[in-house]
């Protein structure tokens, strides 16, 4: 019996099916908003591939905004970025080992004397040492980082107050002040605070360091920030028709209330797709919100179609503009329990990127 070739598939599966995309426009107008907000210099995280937004890109757009240094994980993305053209100096904030080279103007954010030496030895042109300013998870008390900032024979040419949920920032700029009394830092040091929420100039130091509000994420209480710079899609693969009672997905957490029609649609747990979404989210098809119902699968989800019409191949929105009525990332913080940036940043590197100006 001779081989026959499938049936052609609505659109391309293997770059289309699922999309990021990520506004670059959105993120530079994100940074010049902070820009606007004061004279002080801007450091702008792109850690850890920008939370999945894409590092090289991010770096660029937020350098044109007027970002001044750029905080990264570790010693490949500084090398990465140097590769790229960026000269910006860059801060390794990661919390794995120093591992490598440092090429020129890379500094590293350090809790530890371990740390402080692994610096040294890979050749950083100086060490930020990061002081408790209050319920810190990753810091050092100002007694220690005095002793680590005296002992290691590479310069201070920073220091990062740290602090974490129930401190306000006012607590954290004055223990970082505080701070400064104990550590000897060189004319020239920055200064500037790291927390749950970025914050203008005057709670921060002379260095204010932005991460989720340069994506247009929301804050830690799910409060808008900016313009989303990331819209992540999925398409239908299959639509069927449901009877009352009968159940979707692993395990049959959702059984149907009514007859009624369901669709099929990419993206799932293994791209980023929270699996507790299910029961608890919506997408956007059409306009129309259709919530997504069952557990989220490895690769696929299942939503309930109501009388949206659908059709495989229409795309539908994960997360796109709240102001066009489309899910945003503060429904997916209310529904897990989960911050802005652990979201997104599987989720962008688990669908097909693209970028657009």
């Amino acid at each position: 019996m001779p081989l026959t070739s499938p049936p052609a598939s609505p659109f391309d599966e293997a770059t289309e099916s699922r999309s990021a995309r990520i506004d670059l426009g959105a993120i530079r107008a994100n940074v010049l908003a902070f820009a606007a907000v004061d004279s002080a210099p801007l450091l702008v995280g792109v850690e850890h591939d920008a939370y999945g937004h894409g590092l090289a890109p991010v770096a660029a757009a937020a350098i044109e905004a007027g970002a001044t240094w750029l905080a990264v994980a570790d010693l490949d993305e500084a090398n990465l970025l140097r590769s790229a053209g960026v000269s910006a100096p860059l801060l390794v904030t990661g919390a794995g080992p120093v591992i490598g080279h440092a090429p020129d103007d890379v500094h590293v954010a350090v809790a530890s004397a371990v740390t402080a030496a692994a610096a040294e030895r890979a050749g950083a042109a100086g060490i930020h040492p990061m002081i408790d300013c209050g319920n810190a998870p990753r810091a050092m008390a100002a007694a220690e980082a005095a002793l680590v900032a005296a002992e290691r024979g590479i310069p201070v040419t920073g220091l990062v107050g740290v602090y974490g949920r129930g401190v306000s920032p006012a607590m954290a700029s004055a223990a970082l002040t505080d701070a400064k009394r104990f550590v000897e830092a060189p004319m020239g040091a920055v200064t500037h605070l790291c927390g749950d929420d970025d914050l203008p100039a005057a709670e921060t130091g002379d260095l204010v360091s932005i991460r989720g509000s340069a994506y247009g994420l929301p804050a830690s209480n799910g409060d808008p920030r900016g313009i989303p710079a990331l819209s992540a899609t999925g398409r239908v693969v299959t639509v069927k028709r449901i009877r009352a009672g009968e159940g979707v997905s692993y395990g049959y957490i959702y059984r149907a209330p009514v007859d009624g029609r369901i669709a099929m649609i990419t993206g799932g747990y293994a791209q980023g797709v929270v699996r507790s979404l299910g029961n608890r989210a919506s997408v956007s098809l059409h306009g129309r919100r259709c919530p997504i119902v069952g557990r989220v699968a490895m690769d696929v989800c299942v939503i309930d179609l109501k009388d949206t019409p659908a059709a495989p191949g229409d795309e539908a929105v994960f997360l796109g503009d709240p102001a066009e009525g489309e899910p945003s990332v503060s429904e997916w913080m209310s529904a897990t329990g989960m911050s802005a940036i652990e979201l997104v940043a599987p989720l962008a590197r688990g669908f097909h990127r693209s970028h657009r100006s």
